[in-house]
């Protein structure tokens, strides 16, 4: 950091809510947890990385996220992903309105294959691997005039894996989940 504070410090916070199961139903619940971890900090977080958000009317996280004074920056649904339009899940960005920070650049990327899976639970019929996706963003600091120059990249990305992916681990999802990042 220089004399004038130019860097300023970063921090970024992530939040697995797994579609809302591991976060407060009762909204005065949910708004109690989100002040908890970002304003009652004491240094608030910067950048909000959501995973396994839902994109929908009743997003209460996000509606609580602005209220607290987080916009939204990327969605993988703001950006018709995941390829399949009946899931709502995604992961998301939001950055904290009065962070030192701005984004100059921002977007989504598919980073699963279409590996089929079998497994006992589905009747050893083919299904689909979940969609994942990963969400980034290019910030610099609002101190500085230009945006050219030294950038940092912040990405939200949930790799294979979990209640879905886990009980099929010895059908190549190892090498499924080391090439998902090389996909960015």
């Amino acid at each position: 950091i220089t004399s004038k504070g130019c860097p300023p410090p970063l921090t970024v916070l992530t939040l697995n809510v797994q579609q809302y199961k591991s976060f407060p139903s009762d909204e005065v619940a949910g708004a109690r947890r989100l002040r908890e971890v970002t304003a009652l900090q004491e240094i608030p977080p910067d950048v909000l990385c959501v995973q396994e958000g839902v994109e929908d009317d009743a997003d209460r996280l996000g509606q609580l996220c602005e209220a607290f004074g987080y916009r939204k920056l990327q969605s993988s649904a703001c950006t018709r992903l995941p390829l399949d339009p009946s899931s709502l899940i995604t992961n998301q960005l939001y950055l904290r309105e009065d962070s030192a920070w701005e984004a100059v650049g921002r977007g989504a990327e598919v980073i699963s294959s279409k590996m089929l899976l079998t497994h006992e639970a589905y009747n050893w019929k083919p299904f689909y691997m979940p969609v994942r996706t990963a969400v980034w963003a290019r910030l610099k600091p609002k101190c500085r005039t230009t945006d050219d120059g030294p950038a940092v990249i912040v990405i939200n990305a949930h790799l294979s894996g979990g209640r879905y992916e886990d009980q099929c681990f010895l059908q190549r999802l190892a090498e499924e989940r080391r090439r998902q990042p090389q996909r960015l």
